[in-house]
């Protein structure tokens, strides 16, 4: 397959009219483009957005960094999907991981996010780093066969964008949030995050597998609600007995809820990074939902 790679794009396209084109290729999953436009950088994947330059620290705290505040341990990460590297740049900003591995379906992303050089200051070249364990394949059958406990789970599988069957999608992810369970550490966090223009049929399947392990007034607010994090919400509870979950409105990503799951209370934040984090501060537990 062939890369295109136009680092030297000519300067005098207007960025407001028009983005330049940093790399596309087409992998054997999906279209990958990085482009440079008014909006920052942009990452997409079949066209829509994944990753916005401007966007992405708040999101990547969101999605990891304020799970490794909150477990009680964070010796051992798995991140499945995330081939950006932008969430493993920041679970190795903390002291005490020993290890962290990241199962990235497609190597066309993690192609790019390794070597295209705009890319790699964002990631800070934590492909690099020798902390990270880098598996390229499927992310839930290499979790399925893995040996737990894990202290954090990261799932950052795209389920909307690669070309999958959409049943066998359905039920894996179906084997998987069990398999998180079985397999998160006491007092770990596992982290979900689901976008507003999520595939509501996936939770639709999900209440028809597990809908009756909900109490009867939990089932009756899954029905009546037509809002997609409510209903992630209530599913997930079948599954884990702690759930959090932070709300941020992205200008080019949109709405993307951050659920954090555990068998544990999470009653406070336990670490920080280094550096510290930008958006989480001393009492981030007050703005999350319980």
């Amino acid at each position: 397959m062939s890369v295109t790679n136009l680092n030297t794009a000519n300067p005098q396209t207007n960025p407001f009219l028009d983005p330049t084109i940093l790399w596309k290729k087409k992998s054997r999953y999906q279209s990958i483009d990085f482009t440079k436009d008014h909006r920052g950088y942009l990452l997409s994947l079949n066209g829509w957005p994944q990753v916005c330059s401007r966007e992405e620290a708040r999101y990547h705290e969101s999605v990891a960094t304020l799970p490794m505040m909150l477990a009680r341990k964070a010796a051992r990460c798995v991140i499945l999907g995330g081939g950006d590297g932008l969430a493993a740049r920041n679970i190795l900003r903390f002291r005490g991981v020993k290890q962290l591995t990241l199962v990235e379906l497609d190597a066309g992303v993690i192609e790019l996010c390794s070597k295209q050089p705009d890319f790699v200051r964002m990631n800070e070249g934590v492909f690099q780093d020798p902390r990270l364990e880098l598996i390229v394949g499927d992310a839930i059958e290499w979790f399925m066969n893995s040996k737990g406990p894990f202290d954090i789970i990261i799932n950052d599988i795209e389920v909307m964008f690669t070309r999958q069957p959409k049943k066998m999608t359905l039920q894996r992810h179906f084997e998987l949030f069990l398999a998180m369970a079985e397999k998160l550490a006491s007092g770990g966090v596992a982290v979900v995050t689901v976008p507003d223009d999520f595939d509501d049929n996936i939770l639709s399947g999900f209440f028809e597998v597990y809908g009756e392990q909900l109490p009867p007034e939990a089932q009756r607010a899954f029905l009546k609600s037509k809002n997609v994090f409510t209903r992630t919400r209530i599913l997930l509870h079948t599954l884990f007995p702690h759930v959090l979950q932070w709300t941020i409105r992205f200008p080019v990503l949109g709405a993307h809820t951050t659920y954090y799951l555990s068998h544990k209370p999470m009653t406070r934040l336990r670490r920080s990074p280094n550096p510290p984090p930008r958006y989480i501060k001393a009492d981030m537990l007050g703005e999350v939902i319980r």
